[in-house]
C-alpha cells in the first residue's frame, strides 16, 4: 500500500455482540502496515471520504449497506474492504471474506490482491426509489422482519442467538402465512399466482445466514429470482424446520434467472436488504440489474 493511498475506517461499534472497538480495530490494522482515518457510522452527520481510494468497513450488512448508499450517492469509486462483525454477514460471505479479523486483514495485499466487481439491484416504485446489495422481496421474509419487530427479545444475546431467533420467527412465520396474489413478469415470461415468497437475490444468502440461491453470482448481470409458490408452502415450512434444528440447508424452491422483473404484489410490506418498506398494495415494482455498482477487495486466503 502506497503511503499516499488514503485509507478510511468506517465502523458499526454496535455490530454483532458490540465487542469490536474502535481502539482494537485500529490497532490490528496498524500491526498489518494499514494506517486509517476512522468514523463511527453511529454518529451523527458521518460521511464517506471522498478522497479515500479505500474503505474498510468493519461492521455487518446493515453497516455496508450505509456505506454504499453514500458511495451511490457520492459517485464514488473507492475500492471497498470488509471486516465482518455483524451477525449473519451475508455479503461478506458471498465474497468469501471470512474468519479472523487478523487473517482477513493479513490476507489484503492492495496492488496485488483480487478485487472484485459487484452489482446490485434497481427497485423502482411509485412510492420509492432504492437499490439493494443482498435481496428484495415479498411474503415470508418481509413478514417476518415485522413480526420479529413486535417480539421482546433478550438483551445481551451471542450472534448465534440473534440468529436463532431471527430463523425461528421465520419458520413461526412460514406456519401462518397466506399466500398472496401476485402478478410476476420476468423477463416478459408470465409467473404470475399465488405465493407465500419471491425473493429477487443478487446473493446467496438472505436473512439469518440462509443460502436460498446457492448459485447466484455476484457479477453476471443477473438475479435469481426464487419463488414460492402456494403449493410449495409445506416444502417451505418443512425446509426452514431442517435449517433450524439440523443447520441443513438445501432450499427447494425454484429459481429463475432474469434481468428484469416486473411484480403487483397484493400486499403492502416489501423488504429491501434489511429494510422493511411498505407499498400500495397492487402498485407495480420494477428491478432491474445494475451491472459493477461496487469494487470489493477480495480475501485471499492462504
Amino acid at each position: 500500500m502506497s503511503v499516499d493511498t488514503i485509507v478510511q475506517l468506517l465502523h458499526n461499534p454496535k455490530a454483532g455482540t458490540g465487542k469490536r472497538s474502535k481502539e482494537k480495530l485500529l490497532n490490528a490494522l496498524a500491526a498489518e502496515g494499514w494506517s486509517c482515518t476512522y468514523s463511527s457510522v453511529k454518529e451523527d452527520n458521518w460521511q464517506v471520504d471522498p478522497e479515500a481510494r479505500i474503505i474498510i468497513i468493519a461492521g455487518g450488512d446493515g453497516t455496508v449497506r450505509k456505506v454504499c448508499d453514500k458511495i451511490l450517492d457520492q459517485q464514488l469509486k473507492p475500492v471497498l474492504a470488509l471486516l465482518p462483525t455483524g451477525t449473519s454477514n451475508n455479503i461478506a460471505e458471498s465474497l468469501e471474506v471470512n474468519g479472523k479479523i487478523k487473517s482477513i486483514i493479513r490476507s489484503w495485499q492492495f496492488g496485488e490482491g483480487k478485487r472484485i466487481r459487484v452489482d446490485s439491484g434497481d427497485l423502482n416504485n411509485a412510492s420509492f426509489k432504492s437499490f439493494f446489495i443482498e435481496s428484495a422481496g415479498v411474503g415470508l421474509f418481509p413478514e417476518m422482519v415485522k413480526n420479529i419487530g413486535n417480539k421482546k427479545l433478550k438483551k445481551n444475546r451471542s450472534t448465534s442467538e440473534k440468529q436463532e431467533d431471527s430463523l425461528k420467527a421465520l419458520y413461526e412465520t412460514s406456519i401462518a402465512y397466506a399466500p398472496q396474489y401476485c402478478d410476476l413478469q420476468i423477463d416478459g415470461k408470465d409467473y404470475s399466482g399465488y405465493y407465500v415468497l419471491i425473493e429477487i437475490m443478487n446473493i446467496s444468502f438472505i436473512g439469518p445466514n440462509i443460502m436460498l440461491a446457492p448459485q447466484a453470482s455476484l457479477n453476471d448481470g443477473l438475479l435469481d429470482v426464487v419463488i414460492g409458490r402456494a403449493e410449495d408452502k409445506e416444502k417451505t415450512i418443512s425446509y426452514l424446520y431442517n435449517k433450524l434444528i439440523t443447520g441443513k440447508d438445501e432450499c427447494p424452491l425454484q429459481i429463475i434467472r432474469g434481468k428484469h422483473i416486473q411484480m403487483k404484489w397484493s400486499d403492502e410490506n416489501f423488504h429491501v436488504d434489511d429494510k422493511l418498506v411498505q407499498v400500495n398494495p397492487g402498485s407495480f415494482t420494477e428491478i432491474t440489474s445494475r451491472q459493477n455498482t461496487f469494487t470489493f477487495l477480495h480475501y485471499k486466503h492462504k
